[in-house]
Formats: C-alpha cells, structure tokens, sequence
C-alpha cells in the first residue's frame, strides 16, 4: 500500500521530487471479488484465514504460512480494508499517467501479495520523462528486508541522487 500512497501523493502534490514504488499493486486481480467483499465487510469485521489453512494442499500450506511469517500485523484479514484499497488503486491508476516526477519501480519475481506484472505495468503507464525500474528475482514481498535490500538501497540512492540534481 505504500506505493499506491506515495504515487497519489506524487500526482496531487507536484512539489514532491521523486518517487519511489516499491511492490505496487496496479492492478487489483481478480475484480470479481471486489462486491462479495463489500457485501461481507458489512456483516463479518475480521477473516482469520490461517484457521482454513489445514483445509489447503501441504504445498500451499507452506506458502500462505511463509507468507504470513514475513508480514507485520496482517494475521487476520478485514475485509473493508480490501474494498477501500481496491478504490484506491483505481484511484492511482487513473493518477498515474499525471505524474512528471522521476520515479522508480521496484518489483520482485516471487512476490505472493502483489503478482511482478503489476510492475512492469506500472512502468508502462508512466509518462514522466524519467522512470527507471528494478526487477528483482529472490526478495517476497517485504523487499526493503529481503535478500536483495543492499541492491535496492543502492539503487535507491543513486536514483535520488540522479534525480536531485537533474531538478
């Protein structure tokens, strides 16, 4: 969700100098379920989904236990958090083509909160005169602890630094 709130940010405040998403949901998959959440939210606050955990195949079972040991405070899910950022995705999508902020895209291959295509999908509906992206290969979703975090705090750096004096 970080990078969806710093690329509103970028699109309504043009002061902020660069831009950096990092594991950014573009587009919100699958939207079918956008209704059936809304409906639910209204009647069931929290999903607590590790109790349907024994119900998958051992292989998921170990991915969504991953999954979940690498988050912070996302042990239980609601479902009105999914709705609003679900409108606020689409919110920054149609933003997007708006910004003219250096930006810098940062995606990994093995993410399983947001899939890597949003990535490069961001990077195509950017039309700022300056965009770089960074494709990573081994880091989750948490990128900024992965196993990568030195290349993407280098990268990072260099970026802004780039950016700062081309302003």
């Amino acid at each position: 969700m970080g990078g969806v709130l710093s690329l509103l940010a970028g699109a309504t405040y043009p002061q902020i100098k660069v831009i950096i998403a990092m594991s950014t949901p573009i587009d919100f998959t699958p939207r079918c379920l956008f209704w059936p959440l809304h409906f639910l939210c209204r009647f069931i606050p929290t999903i607590h989904p590790l109790r349907y955990v024994p119900l998958l195949s051992k292989k998921r079972q170990k991915q969504i236990e991953q999954t979940v040991q690498q988050s912070i405070g996302y042990h239980d899910i609601v479902p009105r958090s999914y709705t609003e950022l679900y409108k606020m995705v689409n919110k920054t999508r149609a933003a997007v083509p708006t910004i003219r902020q250096p930006t810098l895209v940062v995606s990994s291959k093995k993410d399983r909160i947001v899939p890597f295509k949003n990535g490069p999908k961001l990077y195509d509906l950017l039309q700022c005169e300056r965009k770089q992206s960074l494709w990573l290969e081994n880091s989750q979703h948490a990128i900024i602890d992965g196993p990568e975090r030195f290349l993407l705090y280098e990268t990072a750096h260099n970026f802004i630094e780039q950016a700062l004096k081309g302003s």
